[in-house]
Formats: structure tokens, sequence, C-alpha cells
């Protein structure tokens, strides 16, 4: 059995990076990652996916086009108004290692 963790989770405004390692630490290499999210309920009931990439040597996944994920928070912004600020919705991440 394989216990995975986050190193860490790091978003800024050029790229989104997820590190994944193994129960003592060590960063796991080639371990699929898909993250979805779901979309605002004026847009139907339905998860979209935002991103599917592989961990590289370091155990990182570096997403540097944001674009879809840019254009579906903005959608759930329009949509929560002025809840917005406090109320977002999460990206929900599957591993394959």
């Amino acid at each position: 059995m394989l216990a995975l963790g986050f190193s860490f989770v790091y978003f800024n405004a050029q790229h989104f990076t997820i590190c994944i390692v193994d129960e003592n630490g060590s960063p796991l290499k080639d371990v699929d990652i898909q993250g979805v999210i779901a979309v605002p309920p004026n847009m139907g009931s339905r998860w979209e996916t935002l991103f599917i990439g592989r961990t590289d040597e370091r155990g990182e996944f570096i997403l540097t086009d944001l674009t879809k994920v840019r254009s579906i928070i903005f959608k759930w912004v329009n949509y929560l108004g002025d809840k917005a600020s406090v109320s977002y919705p999460n990206i929900i991440l599957f591993f394959n290692v």
C-alpha cells in the first residue's frame, strides 16, 4: 500500500504547481494527475476537467496554461456575485500511481 501526500500546492498568476510525495516524503515521478471542478449550477450539473498531467522527476506537476482555470473561476465569480469573496469552488484531484 502506498500513501500519497502533498508536499505543496502552489498557485500564482503564471502557474499552478502540485508536488506529490510518498509516505517518506520522497517525490513520486510519473504520477498521473487529473484536476476537475464543478461548473456553476446555471451551466448545468456537471464536472469539467481542468487539466491532466504527470509528475516529473521532482514529483512536480506544473500547469502553465491557466486559461481554462481562469475561465471557470470567472464563471463562478459571476455566478456567486457578492458571495464570491467568501465562497469558491474546490478543485478535485485524482491520482493514478
